[in-house]
């Protein structure tokens, strides 16, 4: 029975990579205090037309867990859920914790043979990879079974069982030891204090698994596969693109392309480039792509891939162009009311298009734009046909065809009202 006088909050709806559950973060509050929280999961059904129709338990439930999630995201496999969590306001702890829970082998009922019938009902474990503030990850992409976590600390962390690690980026590494320490963390670079970045971006350009990051001003592209390697035997590593300042950036689903994004206000620096070529993100080999800034004046604040990669959908100040950020410099700014315009540029036809002003949401503001490349990792704007694409406003959840198209996912332009965030799943 629900507790007198306390009210429940769904956020941060992620699907997992196939398409085939959709996970929640449900948060139990009374007034102004929150009293806990916890992840539910869900089937996606077959039949879009499904959704909604009945009153639908949850697959799986996680119990209390120890603080509130979020940048909640599904392994590749689906058999694990990789989150975030920190103290409610007002802890002494400000520490944030990587953490993970395999939900999948408690929800299928072929992992209760020899169990005794009440432990398959026992509290669900939590487990804790990494403590520090901030943490920022991504996981591996060449397979699904065997992918693992990159984790980028911008500050000195600890881990549960190898104690305190420096600020760094790190891969997860696991082994069986009968649980004693299942798994360690091993350094891939060390962080960057000179270039303020947040989330290491996984790809699999040339085969097998790499991971951009931020080193020494640079855009490197690093191997993590083993058989990966230079002349000199060395896991193998190559410079991209010189930055400076605040930088984010994405690989398309295809690893053809990296965009990124770097601004400095107080110097008047803001560039959106794009790398061209799987060849130039291949750590191995030893071309650098075509590289060329976007060709609109605009200042971007965010942006995403299609699902086809071909697309890039990119979240724009209205009524300032890059120009004005420039000279304005420090006096250059952004407010929670700013007018906001979409653009699609067209990759393959090196065309753009501006969509519909609008003003975002606080929440959306706050939230996600800031850390958009985190979010990117499981938060999806775009259709699975690369047609259409989802925002929020003050208004609601606007869905918007992009022009020229015909059909698409989710019949013509639509506001979906009341709603606070919308995500498609990937397939």
């Amino acid at each position: 029975m629900a507790e007198k006088g306390v009210r429940r909050q769904f956020q941060h709806p992620v699907f997992s990579r196939k398409g085939k559950y959709l996970s929640f973060a449900e948060i139990h509050f009374k007034e102004s205090t929150i009293l806990r929280s916890n992840l539910i999961v869900y089937n996606v059904p077959n039949d879009p037309k499904a959704f909604g129709t009945s009153d639908v338990s949850p697959i799986f439930d996680s119990g209390e867990l120890p603080t509130i999630p979020f940048f909640v995201q599904f392994s590749p496999d689906e058999e694990t859920i990789a989150f975030l969590s920190s103290k409610p306001p007002g802890s002494n702890d400000t520490s944030t914790s990587l953490m993970t829970i395999d939900w999948g082998r408690f929800h299928r009922k072929d992992s209760w043979a020899g169990q005794a019938a009440v432990s398959r009902f026992n509290p669900r474990k939590v487990v804790t990879l990494l403590r520090g503030s901030p943490l920022f990850f991504s996981y591996t992409t060449s397979s699904s079974t065997n992918a693992t976590i990159v984790a980028h600390c911008q500050r000195d962390a600890s881990t549960e069982g190898s104690g305190n690690i420096e600020k760094g980026v790190y891969i997860l590494q696991r082994s069986d030891t009968a649980g004693v320490n299942d798994f360690s963390w091993k350094l891939l670079s060390h962080s960057d204090a000179s270039v303020k970045w947040p989330t290491p971006i996984c790809h699999s350009a040339g085969g097998g698994d790499n991971v951009l990051v931020v080193e020494d001003g640079w855009i490197v592209s690093k191997a993590i596969s083993r058989w990966k390697r230079d002349s000199s035997g060395q896991l193998a590593s190559k410079k991209i693109l010189q930055v400076k300042g605040q930088t984010q950036f994405l690989v398309s689903p295809d690893n053809s392309r990296a965009v990124i994004l770097q601004e400095d206000i107080n110097i008047g620096h803001y560039a959106l480039t794009v790398v061209e070529g799987e060849a130039a993100l291949d750590p191995l080999s030893p071309s650098t792509g075509k590289q060329f800034e976007m060709p609109f004046n605009k200042v971007a604040l965010a942006f995403f891939f299609s699902p086809d990669s071909t697309k890039l959908l990119c979240l724009t100040i209205s009524g300032s162009s890059i120009d004005d950020m420039r000279a304005a410099k420090s006096r250059f700014q952004v407010s929670m009311n700013s007018d906001l315009t979409w653009i699609v540029y067209n990759f393959p036809l090196n065309e753009w298009k501006e969509y519909d002003t609008f003003k975002t949401t606080p929440y959306f503001y706050k939230t996600y734009l800031p850390f958009f490349s985190q979010y990117a990792q499981a938060f999806n704007p775009w259709a699975p046909d690369s047609r259409s694409f989802l925002f929020v406003t003050s208004s609601g959840l606007n869905h918007t065809p992009l022009v020229g198209n015909k059909y698409c996912v989710g019949t013509d332009k639509w506001v979906n009202q009341g709603a606070t965030l919308g995500t498609w799943f990937r397939h």
